[in-house]
């Protein structure tokens, strides 16, 4: 746990903005950390559907396309 001292020369209202002031720039790297957990999430999801979409595909589809069984897992990437 943190502790501060506080001067005692500061008035109510500039220890209060202080603590505002704190809590903002907390709440505003949790939400960064919780946007990027979002974005990873949202990227696995959609290599997941992409992976299972195209491993679907026949093997002369694939060759088509030119992938093969063993590289499917190599083409489905994470953006």
């Amino acid at each position: 746990m943190h502790t501060h001292s506080v001067p005692l020369a500061l008035a109510p209202s500039q220890l209060i903005a202080g603590v505002v002031s704190q809590i903002r720039r907390r709440a505003r790297r949790h939400s960064l950390r919780l946007r990027k957990f979002l974005t990873l999430c949202a990227d696995y999801y959609s290599a997941s559907v992409q992976y299972e979409e195209v491993y679907r595909l026949s093997h002369y589809e694939l060759l088509r396309r030119g992938l093969t069984q063993g590289d499917v897992h190599r083409h489905v990437s994470l953006r």
